[in-house]
Order: structure tokens, then sequence, then C-alpha cells
């Protein structure tokens, strides 16, 4: 719990950090990455260790999340340039 906690907070000084000293629209369209991040993790978790997690991984289901990341990823980016 304390390791997370304090990954946390330089998580928070980082990004905050980012926001002050580099383009905004840059590090939104970086932070919104992380969904695949996630997508990867819970991929690898469930083939290879699916007493952890067991996620469905079939072809359709696998291609609907990606694609879905993909539109979130898309739309952050969109939104970060136009504002």
């Amino acid at each position: 719990m304390p390791l997370s906690e304090t990954l946390s907070w330089i998580g928070g000084f980082l990004f905050t950090a980012a926001l002050a000293f580099g383009p905004v629209a840059l590090v939104s369209a970086v932070n919104a990455v992380h969904y695949v991040f996630i997508f990867l993790w819970a991929l690898i978790l469930s083939i290879w260790f699916p007493r952890i997690l067991k996620e469905e991984i079939s072809r359709t289901s696998v291609l609907l999340k990606a694609f879905s990341i993909v539109l979130i990823v898309v739309g952050v980016v969109v939104i970060s340039i136009y504002s």
C-alpha cells in the first residue's frame, strides 16, 4: 500500500511538471495512452497467468477492445489539438 501511494504521488508530480513545461496537447495525448498499457497487461495476465486474471480473449473481444482504445486515444488527441 505505501509503495502504491508513493508511486501515485510521483506520477502526479511528474504529470503536473509535464503540463507546466511541455505542450499541453502532447501531454494529454500521451496520458491517454495508459489505456493501451492496461489492455496489454490484462492480455498478458489472461494468457500467461489465468489464475490471476481471467479475461475473455476471443478474437472478436480483443479486436473490439483494441478498437475502443484507439477511439479513446484519437478522441483525446483531437480534443487536445482543437482546444
